[in-house]
């Protein structure tokens, strides 16, 4: 796991960034691979130091890819030479943006966090219920415990989870 930070940045810049521009090369073109290149960096450089990375390469690859596409949606558009290309840009996109990527990633990373933190029995209870829908009356035969049980474990653990995770 890595914590952003400059050095982690710097690092991080140093290591990939000749690789990124070739990813780009082959995505978008040699004249534009710099500006989607400097996009990725942007992006990372956004994000608060707080915010943890477990596989730096695959991270980056993933803005870069992203950008790239966001990139060759708007070349198809300025091809396509429609009079009302400036109304499109004002719609709402269905595409998630990469910075909503990293947000969501970096929301189930802290639930996936506070889920561990939970005792094992409340864990299990509470991922049988919402995860897997299973009935009060099924997580009770499956734990051995009382429906009674499972109920209150269930509701102390979103009690946790609400409390560790709200913002």
């Amino acid at each position: 796991m890595y914590k952003l930070n400059k050095l982690t940045f710097e690092n991080w810049f140093s290591a990939y960034n000749q690789e990124l521009r070739q990813y780009l090369v082959r995505k978008v073109g040699e004249q534009d691979a710099a500006d989607v290149l400097q996009e990725t960096w942007l992006h990372l450089l956004k994000l608060p130091e707080s915010y943890v990375v477990q596989m730096p390469r695959a991270f980056l690859y993933r803005i870069a890819g992203n950008l790239a596409i966001d990139f060759g949606r708007k070349q198809n558009r300025a091809a396509i030479n429609l009079e009302e290309d400036d109304d499109f840009d004002k719609l709402p996109s269905l595409q998630v943006s990469p910075e909503d990527q990293v947000e969501h990633y970096w929301h189930y990373e802290r639930f996936l966090t506070a889920i561990q933190e939970l005792p094992d029995t409340r864990r299990q209870a509470f991922l049988l219920n919402r995860m897997q829908g299973l009935t009060h009356a099924e997580i009770s035969k499956l734990l051995g415990l009382s429906e009674k049980s499972i109920q209150r474990h269930i509701m102390q653990a979103l009690a946790f989870l609400a409390k560790r995770l709200g913002d």
